[in-house]
């Protein structure tokens, strides 16, 4: 009952989380939007091809977040386009609608194919696989939003609960699924302070392989690369070959520019 719904929402708001819901009407869209103030609606796949709903579900002018399975590419189009047409406030979930999907019928690889088609639109993942696996896979990929279903004992009858996942399968989903999101990172090549304190660590630096007299020109026999790297770094090699030493070398120490 709407009732119920509400103190749902109420509940999950008081504990600090978002609430939303996926209505089958227009009325309960209105009540979600003006009642509960859901952050967004979620809209079943079974309505992808309900263009008129879409429509008018837009026009309430609250975020949409569209899954879509057994929807052909030309059925999303249309979707896409119906909502877009109101407001570009929409995230598309790649979906399946076979509860469980056999892993052999996900096709993740549909995420990148509706970044591409949609460059606009942030593209999510609908997981009705079995475990944990493919939500993490899907966030490698880049999905902006992970719906899984969640219940508290799935041996009970429902018809989505013997492959929906218990809590400490959510709680072990959730942490996986946000390493993954920080592990991404970004596009641009970075290193961090931690990373360039390991060069000089990790890296090689040009050091003798013999004892070298003062004034001797240094051949490529009488150096070998050595860790760690806080000396000349291997790439400057040319400086050191045919430079004359100015002070005696031993053996094994690293070869400093003020020693040629």
């Amino acid at each position: 009952s709407e009732e119920l719904i509400l103190d749902l929402c109420n509940y999950a708001k008081s504990i600090g989380l978002d609430f939303s819901s996926t209505p089958y009407s227009i009325r309960e869209a209105e009540f979600l939007v003006e009642k509960c103030r859901v952050p967004f609606v979620k809209i079943a796949s079974m309505e992808l091809n309900n263009l008129e709903y879409l429509e008018l579900l837009a026009r309430l002018n609250t975020p949409l977040v569209l899954s879509t399975g057994m929807g052909s590419i030309q059925e999303i189009d249309r979707a896409v386009d119906a909502v877009t047409s109101h407001h570009n406030d929409l995230i598309v979930l790649h979906c399946n609608s076979i509860y469980p999907t056999p892993s052999n019928d996900v096709n993740l690889n549909n995420i990148h194919m509706l970044r591409e088609r949609f460059a606009e639109v942030p593209i999510g993942f609908s997981d009705h696989t079995l475990g944990i696996e493919t939500s993490i896979a899907a966030a490698a990929m880049g999905a902006a939003v992970i719906e899984k279903h969640f219940t508290l004992d799935r041996s009970r009858v429902g018809m989505d609960n013997h492959m929906a996942i218990e809590a400490n399968e959510l709680k072990e989903m959730v942490k996986a699924v946000r390493n993954v999101n920080l592990a991404l990172g970004c596009h641009n090549r970075t290193l961090g302070e931690a990373e360039l304190a390991q060069k000089k660590n990790m890296r090689r630096s040009i050091v003798t392989a013999r004892p070298i007299s003062s004034g001797h020109a240094i051949a490529r026999d009488d150096i070998v690369f050595k860790r760690p790297g806080d000396g000349i770094p291997i790439e400057d090699v040319s400086l050191i070959l045919g430079k004359r030493a100015l002070r005696d070398l031993p053996e094994d120490v690293i070869i400093e520019l003020t020693d040629i």
